[in-house]
C-alpha cells in the first residue's frame, strides 16, 4: 500500500482539509479496512523550524471496520477535514507531515504507511463585505466588456 499527498495544498476561507488517496501498489489483490479518517495521522509544522503547531494523532485501536478488497493499483480517496484542531492558524505557509495506521483485516498484517510530507499555505481571510456593497473595484480591478470577457483596467 502507498499514502499520496499534494505537495502543495492552499487553505482560504473556512476550508482547512487534506486529501489523500491509498492506492495497492501490489502485483495482487489486497484486502483491507476502508479507508477511515480517524486511522489518519497528520502535523503541521511552522515552515521555519520544528514545532508542531496543529495535527491529529492516528487512532489505530480497535477492530478493523467493514472491510475492501483493493486490486493492483486501485485507489481509494479520502479527506480529512481538519477545521476543528487547525481553524485558527495564522496565514503562513506550513510543512506537513501524513502517516496512516489501520488495524489487520482477518489474518492480514497491521497497515502502517509510510509517511508523506507536503506544504500547506494559508491564505488571509477576506474581510466580509456588508450586505448590499459591491467591494471596492479600484486599482487593477476587473470590469466588463460587451463580449463578455473580462478585461482589467488601467488608470
Amino acid at each position: 500500500m502507498r499514502l499520496w499527498t499534494s505537495g502543495l495544498v492552499h487553505w482560504s476561507g473556512e476550508r482547512r482539509d487534506l486529501g489523500i488517496s491509498l492506492e495497492n501498489g501490489t502485483n495482487r489483490t489486497i484486502r483491507v479496512e476502508a479507508p477511515d479518517a480517524r486511522r489518519v495521522r497528520v502535523a503541521l509544522y511552522s515552515d521555519a523550524g520544528p514545532e508542531r503547531v496543529c495535527g491529529q494523532d492516528a487512532d489505530a485501536t480497535g477492530p478493523a471496520d467493514r472491510a475492501i478488497a483493493l486490486a493492483p493499483g486501485e485507489a481509494q480517496e479520502l479527506r480529512i477535514d481538519l477545521a476543528r484542531i487547525c481553524g485558527r492558524l495564522p496565514p503562513g505557509e506550513y510543512r506537513y507531515e501524513v502517516g496512516y495506521e489501520a488495524p489487520a483485516v482477518g489474518s492480514g498484517p497491521t497497515l502502517r504507511l509510510r509517511p508523506s510530507y507536503g506544504h500547506v499555505v494559508v491564505e488571509a481571510r477576506s474581510p466580509r463585505l456588508e450586505r448590499g456593497s459591491l467591494g471596492g473595484g479600484g486599482e487593477g480591478a476587473e470590469t466588463g466588456t460587451r463580449s463578455g470577457r473580462a478585461r482589467r483596467t488601467r488608470r
